[in-house]
């Protein structure tokens, strides 16, 4: 997993002409992408009971035939970064969940303990999300290597 540096992230470009070429880059050509969504991702959360206050950062979620990754706009570079990347054989758990105070998230864990939930606005693009992270962690999205 990378960290984060900086403290004000933004989508980029997520709903420009182009934007596909702007983002695929930093994934391998030997991947397929299933899902890519406006996120906003909250760091060592994995939305318990309890309300904690957490670090949380504005991107794209991408679920590809690997992995789940986030991938933060740097403004400077005018590139998306791969921020976080958690190969589906490294996720413990997934979840998902609707709130009339907060957005609706799919949130994760991995083996290692970390936890990352993943705010999205629209709540069926949460549902696919959640079904793509189950289908990966069984192993049914994997591209032969």
């Amino acid at each position: 997993m990378s960290l984060f540096l900086g403290g004000c992230t933004s989508n980029g470009p997520i709903n420009s002409p182009g934007f596909d070429n702007r983002f695929t880059g930093v994934i391998s050509n030997a991947e397929n992408i299933f899902l890519y969504t406006a996120a906003e991702v909250q760091i060592d959360n994995y939305m318990d009971d309890q309300i904690k206050l957490v670090d949380s950062y504005r991107g794209v979620m991408v679920l590809s035939s690997h992995a789940i990754r986030f991938l933060s706009w740097d403004v400077k570079e005018k590139a998306y970064r791969v921020q976080i990347d958690l190969p589906y054989r490294d996720l413990n758990q997934a979840k998902y969940g609707f709130n009339s105070l907060i957005p609706s998230y799919v949130a994760v864990r991995a083996n290692n303990g970390e936890a990352f939930a993943f705010m999205i606005k629209d709540r069926e693009v949460v549902k696919l999300a959640y079904r793509f992270l189950m289908l990966g962690k069984a192993g049914h999205l994997s591209v032969p290597e």
